[in-house]
């Protein structure tokens, strides 16, 4: 009985030998919050989230998978911090239009340069794009950037509660963007030349989708301007 029992020891002894051995290996090469979310953001542009697993992870950052418990607690962890980093971005493309060089803009400007500015993200990578917009847990970035944007829109004159409503109304459009993205490439692909039709008319059946975008953020910024008089 004592011997299994000193098998066992030495057995937990030696588990434990071999993940500090892996951690210090982790720490030799370097390995920071910021690689693991660079690696991250590679594996799901190249799939989708599905692709984002802790081995599939440490294998391209050529570690152990215990080496990345180090820095994050599990996987939910480390798309939590990735959609921070998104909204993080976001601020910073609202911050530049805030500044005191661009408050001589329109306003209208300023926050269109907001809006295009997310559409080319979720354009560039719309995978991370939709982990962002869909986590459950929203990292506090996400409500500053909320904040930050119904701010502007009360400057210009309107109420917090419109404020709010125009917010959600980007925000929809943007989730939606993908979709409408897709559909017009599939109805390229099949041939389609008829209009689209948009909430004041018809557009271009030649204009892209980014373009198609655009003239709808115009006509919704036409909007807010009509009710902040």
């Amino acid at each position: 009985m004592e011997y299994v029992h000193c098998k066992y020891t030495v057995y937990i002894w030696g588990c434990q030998l071999a993940i500090i051995r892996y951690m210090k290996a982790a720490v030799r090469k370097g390995l920071t919050k910021a690689k693991i979310l660079e690696e991250a953001r590679v594996l799901v542009d190249t799939g989708d989230a599905r692709a984002l697993t802790m081995r599939a992870l440490a294998a391209r950052l050529s570690v152990a998978p215990m080496a990345l418990y180090n820095h994050f607690h599990d996987r939910d962890a480390i798309l939590d911090a990735m959609a921070d980093s998104v909204f993080q971005s976001l601020r910073a493309q609202t911050a530049e239009a805030s500044t005191a060089a661009r408050r001589r803009s329109p306003w209208q400007k300023r926050l269109k340069i907001v809006v295009m500015s997310t559409q080319q993200l979720a354009t560039r990578h719309p995978e991370i794009f939709r982990i962002a917009m869909t986590r459950p847990n929203k990292p506090a970035s996400a409500f500053m950037l909320a904040a930050e944007i119904t701010g502007m829109l009360e400057e210009v004159g309107l109420s917090h509660g419109q404020a709010l409503t125009v917010y959600h109304a980007f925000v929809i459009l943007l989730q939606g963007y993908p979709f409408w993205r897709e559909g017009l490439e599939q109805h390229e692909r099949s041939g389609g030349t008829e209009q689209v039709c948009a909430p004041y008319g018809l557009l271009p059946a030649k204009w892209t989708a980014e373009r198609q975008f655009e003239a709808v953020v115009d006509w919704l910024l036409g909007c807010v301007a009509e009710m902040a008089g």
